[in-house]
């Protein structure tokens, strides 16, 4: 399988150097990961399930040194990726606990960290190193996840500005008009979610933005945004947050930290710089960056977005 040499490979590689460092910080030999965002930060593929949010058994293995092994049910999600590490659907459960044993056979497994499993995908790890210790690897993940490159955030403000004009495009012309603005400013856009004119989600790269403009608090979503400041802890964070908002991380899917109805998860986390994180009510919802110097807005304003 070729290896190509663009923006998403290098973004890629960045990525699973980012979180290898993090899991040697945390001590952690191994990840088995079902989670797609974290998948697709981990091992830079598209996707790794058809139409499901996540998988019930590991779909990428990351050891803290060497390549990830991806398991994909397409195999051209994954071309950065040589051969050897991107594997078809594996549903017999004593071939998979073969197959991690073997994938990691190069490197001493005593702490291996999980996110996204099911208990049979639990199982099926202890069944494949039943002398490892398995630990929740969902914070590490997200210290790994949440600081965003240059290049992230670029992709990230390019996928912002699309979808607000898209939403801009749709309102004043309706549903056409926001499918050829996406369609017109990305010629090559991968599949956009159009979920409607007032609500889109679209792809730049493998990095999702997300934009609604309707009805809501402008004052609540200001208050929120105000809040939001580099060290804070999530968890004091989400008790605060006025009623009706809630705070979900941005980048490769949507990743953690998910602040709602007062409890923050992964819980322990604090804002981190260059983090990227959409603050929304019901109908209504507003990017920002996570600065020193306090929130800096991606999209439009609330008094934009909130809708009269």
């Amino acid at each position: 399988m070729a290896h190509r040499g663009d923006e998403r490979t290098k973004s890629a590689l960045n990525g699973l150097s980012r979180l290898q460092h993090q899991m040697v910080e945390d001590h952690i030999d191994a990840l088995m990961l079902g989670g797609s965002a974290a998948g697709a930060f981990a091992g830079g593929h598209v996707r790794i399930g058809v139409h499901m949010p996540g998988w019930p058994l590991p779909t990428t293995v990351v050891p803290h040194v060497g390549s990830p092994h991806v398991v994909t049910a397409d195999p051209d999600g994954a071309v950065h990726l040589g051969e050897a590490f991107v594997h078809g659907i594996v549903w017999s459960r004593a071939l998979m606990a073969e197959s991690l044993r073997s994938w990691l056979a190069h490197i001493p497994v005593g702490v291996i960290g999980v996110d996204a499993l099911s208990p049979a995908g639990i199982q099926l790890v202890k069944d494949a190193f039943p002398s490892a210790e398995l630990v929740d690897a969902t914070v590490s993940l997200a210290r790994a996840m949440m600081p965003k490159t240059l290049e992230e955030m670029q992709f990230l403000r390019v996928s912002c500005e699309l979808v607000n004009q898209a939403i801009r495009a749709g309102l004043d012309r309706g549903a056409i008009a926001m499918v050829e603005c996406l369609k017109g400013a990305f010629p090559a856009l991968p599949p956009y979610l159009g979920l409607s004119s007032a609500r889109v989600a679209a792809v730049v790269n493998g990095f999702i933005g997300d934009a609604r403009w309707g009805k809501g608090d402008r004052d609540a979503l200001s208050a929120a945004i105000d809040m939001i400041q580099v060290g804070r802890s999530f968890d004091r964070l989400a008790t605060d947050l006025p009623s009706g908002i809630e705070v979900v991380g941005l980048g490769r899917g949507y990743e953690p930290p998910v602040l709602r109805e007062g409890r923050a998860s992964p819980s322990g986390l604090c804002v981190m710089a260059t983090s990227v994180l959409s603050v929304r009510s019901r109908s209504a919802s507003v990017t920002i960056e996570a600065s020193a110097q306090g929130p800096h807005l991606l999209s439009p304003s609330p008094k934009e977005v909130v809708l009269e």
